[in-house]
């Protein structure tokens, strides 16, 4: 698996640009991999409880306190677990986890 760093702008601070380090890959396989691994590979991840979330709202909210994002209101409340919560459910993502746990 072949990964690059690149730098880009990013606005996760309200109202604020600043530049951060992503990765870059070749191809969608090795991002979803690679990103896999860094979850679990982080112990502060099982240390705020994501690998125990039974439902993606839990799951939402362990990523943000584990500081997987630094976005924030214009207050400076981290919103991160209620922004991925709204992209999941404005593509009903959920139905995934739904027919997941039916099999």
């Amino acid at each position: 698996m072949e990964r690059k760093k690149c730098r880009n702008s990013t606005s996760e601070h309200y109202n604020e640009k600043i530049v951060a380090s992503f990765r870059s890959y070749n191809s969608l396989q090795d991002s979803v991999k690679d990103h896999s691994l860094f979850l679990i590979n982080n112990k502060r991840y099982r240390k705020h409880g994501l690998f125990e979330a039974k439902d993606y709202i839990s799951q939402a909210q362990a990523l943000e306190n584990a500081g997987y994002s630094t976005a924030e209101d214009k207050k400076g409340n981290r919103i991160y677990a209620e922004l991925l919560i709204d992209v999941i459910r404005s593509y009903n993502l959920q139905l995934i986890d739904n027919k997941v746990e039916t099999k």
